[in-house]
């Protein structure tokens, strides 16, 4: 089985980790990888709930999640891993960790403090500001900048989905995932160019020598049969692929997708 590899999503709370860890994640399930997604919120309420916030608690918790992210990697699951992780020392122990089986590969979402304190998804920096969070990343703890991350993602600046194609990229690079090819929408049927065509072709079948056929041993009269094919074929395949396209559009969203291959 082909080992898998580890995302780790770093950057100060509110810097959009973990939204475009998901966004990735939607990406790679699309393509029918094995994905998980491990961020702090969900570690720290499940597996950790007695993680606390001093520099070598959280040296602690990250080494736990380096290890269940490496386990899942090795065994052909690509993990996400979207944590502050704010201390460059800690950071580098987790790269030790993972790469001495899978590759890693650290993602620095980059943004600036007045930006995330203005988002404030989750009014985190509104309490810390006011003292009511000790060992608060970036304002009461320090955030160290990674010096050479793999990846940095200008999040201040960059869309959702740009930071995503820039991680995708960089995946392609360096052998990580399969290359992508556009494939339109990604409908009911249309699930690549290649899947148009062998529906199409199936109508032409059905149109040049099932309708034929049908007319003939009903009729007897092959010609009648063969001009019943091509006036339906004329009517039938624009016809299909109209639906298509507009079951697309109400079943997904008119929106241009990639299909991994």
């Amino acid at each position: 089985m082909r080992k898998g590899f580890v995302i780790w999503f770093t950057g100060l709370p509110g810097s959009g980790k973990t939204t475009i860890a998901k966004a990735l994640m939607d990406k790679l399930k699309e393509a029918g990888h094995r994905v998980e997604l491990l961020d702090g919120d969900w570690v720290r309420r499940t597996i950790n709930p007695d993680a606390g916030f001093t520099k070598e608690q959280r040296r602690i918790h990250l080494h736990r999640v380096a290890w269940v992210a490496r386990l899942l990697a090795r065994n052909g699951v690509i993990t996400l891993c979207s944590f502050v992780s704010p201390y460059r020392d800690v950071r580098s122990e987790i790269r030790g960790i993972i790469k001495e089986e899978v590759p890693f590969v650290e993602v620095y979402a980059k943004c600036s403090l007045e930006e995330c304190i203005r988002r404030d998804p989750k009014g985190l920096y509104k309490r810390a500001l006011a003292g009511e969070i000790k060992n608060f990343t970036g304002i009461s703890d320090p955030y160290e900048e990674p010096e050479d991350p793999d990846i940095t993602l200008d999040t201040e600046r960059l869309s959702v989905g740009k930071c995503v194609s820039k991680v995708i990229e960089y995946l392609k690079k360096r052998d990580l995932v399969k290359r992508l090819e556009r494939a339109g929408f990604k409908g009911p049927w249309e699930k690549h160019p290649r899947s148009i065509l062998k529906a199409l072709s199936y109508r032409l079948y059905q149109s040049f020598l099932i309708s034929p056929l049908i007319v003939f041993t009903l009729t007897g009269n092959w010609i009648l049969g063969l001009k019943f094919g091509v006036l339906e074929s004329i009517i039938k395949i624009p016809a299909y692929y109209l639906f298509e396209r507009i079951w697309a559009y109400i079943g997904y969203g008119y929106v241009e997708r990639r299909v991994w291959r």
